[in-house]
């Protein structure tokens, strides 16, 4: 992490808190900030019959699975 402050371009001080987020767990006083924050972008991404080609599976199936195993998945085919 402090390679990345010592990089940074905008020069920001070395003791400049900096906090890791996992992608889907973002917090509201985060996602507040973006007012077209899309929690279903990855199933507007794909159309019906590449989310099946991709995860051997329907959306409404996915959509079913526990959130930790939706993620595994995700992370499985690349789109983390």
């Amino acid at each position: 992490m402090r390679d990345y402050l010592q990089d940074d371009p905008s020069c920001r001080d070395l003791g400049t808190p900096v906090i890791w987020v996992k992608q889907g767990l973002e917090p509201p006083n985060f996602t507040g900030f973006f007012t077209s924050w899309d929690n279903d972008f990855w199933k507007l991404y794909l159309n019906d019959e590449e989310f099946l080609r991709i995860f051997s599976m329907a959306y409404e199936e996915f959509e079913g699975l526990p959130k930790w195993k939706k993620l595994d998945l995700k992370k499985k085919v690349g789109l983390f």
